[in-house]
């Protein structure tokens, strides 16, 4: 199982297919494992693409909530403020800042 995970990984698509086809002919019980071995790595491709979507979703709706509370609260954001807050890859940071934005003082107050 893992040389054929191996394989999945550095041979190309077309060469691949032709080991399934020659190994199915020569140990036809092995069939299955090919296929459920890629099928595997499929499935974590998809799950980790569906966590980085999530990721990225939670990032620009933290990212542009703490942009508008502090716009809504007539706060002003500086082009350096607005890159830190934009530029920010932590959720936990960017909700203590919206937390923050709600009470501070100055936006500097609220992304410290």
């Amino acid at each position: 199982m893992a040389l054929v995970r191996y394989l999945w990984f550095v041979l190309d698509e077309q060469t691949m297919e032709r080991f399934r086809v020659m190994l199915a002919d020569e140990a036809p019980m092995t069939e299955g494992l090919t296929m459920t071995c890629g099928e595997k790595l499929l499935e974590q491709g998809r799950m980790r693409g569906r966590a980085e979507g999530k990721l990225e979703g939670k990032l620009e709706t933290a990212i542009s909530s703490v942009l508008r509370v502090l716009e809504a609260r007539g706060l002003p954001v500086s082009e350096a403020q607005r890159s830190r807050v934009e530029d920010c890859r932590n959720v936990d940071t960017l909700e203590r800042w919206l937390r923050a934005a709600v009470t501070a003082e100055s936006t500097e107050a609220a992304l410290r």
